[in-house]
């Protein structure tokens, strides 16, 4: 029998110590239970191949694999798009008294729910700053910059490059040429969009995408990161993380690459979020590989956290 905290004892312990948050899908799917990986894998394979006929598909992937990977990343930020749900109102009062335990988050995901939960409310809009300034989207050029608290380790929706791979220049650049910026909100300009949604899918229809690393095993992604000045520099961030490190939501499934960063690091407490103890021994055999002399494993039952209230009547995906 696995032996867990509960969240008020993870805060207890932590109370007053340097303290980071690493956030996963569990998160997203706690919010809504549409970012489930399995409707989001068929959400995928729809949008990726809508106009195409079997044969056609078994075609390309012999004969263009680069096509079908090309689909795939296109279709995944489409089946996001598709199926993700409204900001609601109401929503994020629980949110935002757990994320006031921690200095810093880092997040695996790409959708707008930390970035919601972070600007409904003041107190936490002062704490988490991404790095990227007000006047301009771009990002400071000192980066990652020591006042950055927010890290989006496999990029975001709500960010984009000018100048993508392919374009003729080199990747990774010096930060000051980093070419990854943030949307500008809805709000800006003299454009008047109603939702981030409507932006976001008006600038996919025009070919513009987010930047996000779609990349399908640990390997490939930590290749994609280190091909990118930002997405390296968060990289870079969680492995210089030091004190106490709390996870939620994360399996590690395809993500060793994150369980080497925070081996690199220097914290000394890992707070391992579990949801079903029973059928977590995967996460717990990953999450024990982090124990060394100079670092403990424990773990806690995210749902004694209350993150999210109970999803009934929620509304339906816009």
């Amino acid at each position: 029998m696995l032996s867990m905290l509960t969240f008020d004892q993870v805060c207890q312990e932590i109370r007053g110590t340097s303290v980071s948050l690493l956030l996963g899908n569990g998160f997203s799917i706690g919010f809504d239970p549409i970012f489930n990986y399995n409707n989001l894998k068929y959400v995928v394979f729809t949008k990726a191949f809508e106009d195409i006929d079997v044969e056609q598909l078994m075609f390309s992937v012999f004969n263009s694999p680069d096509d079908v990977v090309e689909r795939i990343k296109k279709g995944f930020i489409d089946g996001i798009l598709a199926i993700h749900p409204s900001m609601g109102t109401g929503r994020f009062d629980r949110c935002v008294a757990f994320l006031m335990n921690f200095a810093k988050v880092y997040t695996l995901n790409y959708d707008l729910i930390l970035y919601w939960a972070i600007n409904s409310d003041q107190q936490l809009r002062d704490r988490f700053w991404d790095g990227f300034g007000i006047e301009r989207q771009q990002r400071v050029p000192e980066w990652p910059n020591t006042d950055t608290t927010t890290f989006y380790l496999h990029g975001s929706l709500i960010l984009h490059c000018t100048n993508p791979e392919g374009a003729g220049n080199i990747c990774p650049r010096p930060a000051n040429e980093c070419c990854v910026e943030k949307y500008k909100h809805p709000k800006d300009g003299f454009i008047v969009h109603p939702t981030w949604i409507d932006l976001l899918r008006t600038r996919t229809n025009s070919g513009e995408y987010p930047h996000f690393v779609s990349e399908g095993d640990a390997r490939q992604k930590y290749l994609r990161i280190q091909k990118c000045t930002y997405l390296k520099g968060c990289y870079e961030a969680l492995k210089g993380e030091q004190g106490n490190l709390v996870t939620y939501g994360v399996s590690f499934e395809k993500d060793t690459h994150i369980l080497a960063a925070i081996k690199a690091s220097r914290v000394t407490c890992c707070y391992i979020g579990v949801y079903d103890a029973e059928n977590s021994s995967t996460l717990v055999q990953k999450a024990a590989s982090l124990c060394s002399n100079l670092r403990t494993v424990k773990f806690y039952d995210v749902r004694t956290a209350n993150v999210w209230p109970d999803p009934v009547n929620w509304g339906n995906p816009i």
